[in-house]
């Protein structure tokens, strides 16, 4: 008695509850408590069935039917035969867990078990953490099928994207071969050659690129830059491809802080991913508004660039909207041929604009337009600013100077003529090197104080149109 006694004691430090049930008389007995009594039996000896209806109260809605099942005391010994014991997990309203076991105790001649021992054990610590492991792996299994089939259309988008240019490539060559004599098919299949090869080499550069960032091998190269001019190059790169399409491409500005510490490749990277996008994808007649502002930042001598890029185009679906950063994301099946776009622009630029601390977010609307809003953090060059600040009080006006302009370009002539007037410059505009030597040989000694010249002209280039002015026996020519 007393070594059995010791048993039941020492099992009462793991269960905190044990009774002996006589499945016979259907009375329940405590033999131990080593804890406040959670589960309902409140008396020494008490009637099963009244005990039981108690017990059910406590247990959560799931497992009711089970525990039911569990503790049927008319099938109980049926389903301890030839067993050691039965146990059971179950879970209470107040959401915790309890491992109830039963064990044989006493048998008849027959066999049959006549009494049993009933055993309650606090599991809810064991029980979360087998749920977070299985939850854990649940997740890890779907993040690794998310993976397979991400990496499985990458392979076969990668194929799909390199194989076009390249069967276009060999095509082309193929043509080329055979009319070698006619000159002006030669051209044409050599043009088509080097426009397949360009963007097969974009496509293979952001593959790498992409690459690289996820494997952390980029690193941001920051040095001072005129974000204003850097912007601005980056929309008039655009200009002519929305002039072509009827667009109207907009840029404001409100720099604070002309000169920070940016990676300018990479920023404009994004911003030329973003802007072609929003062309691309904006019918004729459209508009495109792309703004660059600046705020002060709580730490000093830092600041935020607020980038957005609006567009009234044909807008993302809601479903995709999900996607647009994940590699080869394309809305449509024909976007590929309709839009000439390989869907790594997006994820490229929002991992860019990650490493650089920033965000990227968007909203668009099927129909309506997209809108993308970069924020990012930069350094501001404080000497520069005092720098540009006083150079600013001392700058020489070219206000009245004569410029003659040399350029074949309509945009960037435009632009240039345009920027010169209306500093107060009066410009004479030339279309070639021929025409920029012809009109300073007919004009007056020092009629113009300045000549810009650009370099690949047709006719005549800058360089051979320069030698020739500064040959000439004037004063002003040398």
């Amino acid at each position: 008695m007393e070594e059995a006694h010791r048993a039941i004691s020492a099992l009462g430090t793991a269960y905190y509850h044990i009774s002996r049930l006589d499945l016979k008389t259907k009375k329940i007995e405590l033999v131990k408590r080593s804890r406040k009594m959670e589960l309902g039996i409140s008396q020494k000896s008490a009637d099963w069935n009244s005990q039981f209806e108690v017990i059910k109260d406590v247990i959560a809605e799931p497992f009711v039917q089970k525990y039911i099942d569990f503790f049927d005391t008319q099938t109980m010994a049926a389903r301890l035969r030839n067993k050691e014991s039965m146990s059971f997990e179950f879970k209470k309203k107040d959401g915790k867990w309890f491992l109830a076991m039963i064990v044989p105790q006493n048998y008849d001649k027959d066999g049959n078990v006549t009494s049993v021992l009933l055993a309650n054990r606090d599991v809810t610590d064991e029980k979360l953490r087998e749920l977070r492991q299985e939850e854990e792996l649940r997740e890890a299994k779907l993040n690794a099928e998310t993976a397979s089939k991400a990496k499985s259309a990458f392979l076969f988008n990668m194929s799909h994207d390199i194989r076009t240019p390249m069967n276009a490539i060999i095509g082309y060559a193929d043509l080329a071969s055979r009319h070698l004599e006619d000159t002006e098919k030669l051209s044409r299949y050599v043009d088509n050659i080097q426009i397949c090869g360009r963007k097969l080499l974009s496509l293979l550069s952001n593959v790498l690129d992409l690459a690289r960032i996820e494997n952390n091998k980029v690193e941001m190269q920051y040095a001072v830059s005129d974000v204003r001019e850097d912007f601005t190059n980056c929309v008039t790169m655009f200009q002519q491809q929305a002039e072509s399409k009827n667009q109207t491409l907009c840029m404001t500005e409100q720099i604070l802080y002309p000169y920070v510490y940016v990676d300018e490749p990479h920023l404009s990277e994004v911003c030329i991913n973003i802007i072609s996008n929003a062309v691309k994808y904006t019918n004729a007649g459209g508009t495109i508004s792309c703004k660059v502002a600046q705020r002060p930042c709580e730490n000093e001598d830092w600041c935020d660039m607020i980038i957005s890029i609006t567009d009234n185009g044909i807008g993302m679906a809601e479903e995709f909207q999900k996607h647009i950063f994940e590699p080869f994301a394309q809305e449509h099946a024909g976007s590929r041929t309709k839009f000439s776009g390989t869907g790594l622009g997006m994820p490229i630029s929002k991992k860019l604009i990650e490493k650089m601390g920033g965000t990227i977010t968007f909203e668009s609307a099927e129909g309506i337009g997209t809108t993308f809003v970069i924020r990012v953090p930069f350094r501001i060059d404080t000497d520069r600013e005092s720098k540009a600040e006083t150079e600013a009080k001392t700058e020489a006006s070219i206000r009245g100077l004569h410029i003659l302009l040399a350029e074949d370009n309509e945009l960037n002539m435009e632009i240039a003529e345009f920027m010169l007037q209306n500093e107060g410059a009066v410009v004479t505009k030339t279309w070639n090197g021929q025409e920029a030597v012809e009109i300073f040989e007919k004009s007056r000694p020092d009629e113009f104080d300045v000549i810009l010249m650009d370099i690949m002209m047709p006719v005549m280039n800058g360089y051979e149109a320069a030698k020739m002015i500064r040959s000439m026996d004037r004063e002003d020519a040398k």
